[in-house]
């Protein structure tokens, strides 16, 4: 190889790396063609290294045209960013609505089902170590790069759109967060009018018999916290049972009932023979909220919030004293 010839393949080199920092398109890598088998994919603008939330690292050329997603709320999410042309495989419940192929669910994984849609990466809900590791075993065999995302926090909410922004290259995700920001903004002035008298919410996830609660690492803890409450959980899982007597010891002074898939119909607690006795129930401080604004990572999380600090507004008492928990 001449010097000449040298030359001007470190300008070729240098030069494509120094116009891709000179864009700020974050974590870029440069790969070698077979990395993934799939060798069409180097004729994109170039591949970006995404850490997902189980703290790996995974190389994708972007951006990315094909998406397959385990979980509802993420479809909803690439819609909500002006990606939804983008999915080609969804839960089987709901793939009807993007015109995508069904791949099972968050629960029960398709492999097969994966593959035949052909997606250029798969966006799981993580549902644990152990299922990770099948998944991505299943997955990878098919030579799919797949990411695992388990937003408890609504800032794992906004990191995935981010992330979901920088995969398929949408503006729109930057409008959408900028967004998500400024209601948060207006509700956290709100918030100081409950400062030191955070009213204590009990979320109903299924009405009793079989009773669930959220646990610790639900994602409904964050959105309380947020509106200026204090969740009641058990555990450290997202959802947990619970007897009536625990949660007459508990006494809530807001009651949020779930409705949705886990509970179709919430009952009426006015009408049962216990938890008519609470105190939230007997101060009308009842609010029924779907799941999608509740416990779904999707782009309704703040809207989930500003309900529930609308509705501690309204039940705590106007006396300067405070709530009342007699």
């Amino acid at each position: 190889m001449t010097l000449r010839s040298v030359w001007r393949r470190y300008w070729q080199v240098e030069g494509f790396m120094a116009v891709l920092a000179v864009c700020g398109l974050g974590a870029l890598v440069l790969r070698q063609p077979n990395e993934l088998g799939d060798a069409k994919r180097l004729s994109r603008e170039h591949t970006v290294l995404i850490r997902d939330d189980s703290d790996r690292e995974v190389l994708v050329p972007v951006p990315v045209k094909r998406i397959a997603v385990n979980y509802t709320a993420f479809a909803e999410l690439l819609e909500a960013i002006g990606a939804g042309e983008t999915i080609c495989g969804a839960p089987t419940r709901s793939a009807k609505r993007w015109h995508a192929a069904g791949i099972g669910s968050h629960l029960r994984l398709e492999p097969e089902a994966v593959a035949a849609c052909r997606p250029e990466v798969l966006l799981l809900f993580d549902r644990g170590e152990r299922w990770q590791s099948w998944v991505r075993d299943q997955v990878l065999l098919r030579r799919i790069p797949a990411l695992c995302f388990s937003p408890r926090t609504v800032r794992d909410v906004m990191n995935l759109i981010a992330a979901m922004g920088t995969l398929t290259g949408s503006e729109k995700a930057k409008g959408v967060l900028k967004q998500l920001r400024r209601e948060l903004w207006a509700i956290e002035e709100k918030r100081h009018t409950l400062d030191n008298r955070a009213p204590r919410v009990f979320v109903e996830v299924r009405s009793p018999p079989g009773y669930l609660t959220i646990g610790a690492n639900s994602l409904v803890c964050d959105l309380i916290q947020i509106a200026g409450g204090r969740p009641l959980y058990f555990g450290d899982s997202r959802v947990a049972r619970v007897s009536l007597e625990q949660v007459l010891e508990l006494n809530p002074d807001l009651y949020i009932q779930q409705e949705g898939v886990m509970n179709r119909q919430p009952i009426d607690l006015r009408r049962h023979p216990v938890l008519h006795n609470l105190r939230a129930v007997r101060n009308d401080a009842v609010l029924r909220l779907p799941e999608a604004l509740l416990s779904r990572p999707g782009p309704n999380v703040v809207t989930g919030i500003s309900r529930i600090q609308s509705s501690m507004l309204q039940h705590l008492p106007k006396q300067a004293g405070g709530i009342d928990r007699r």
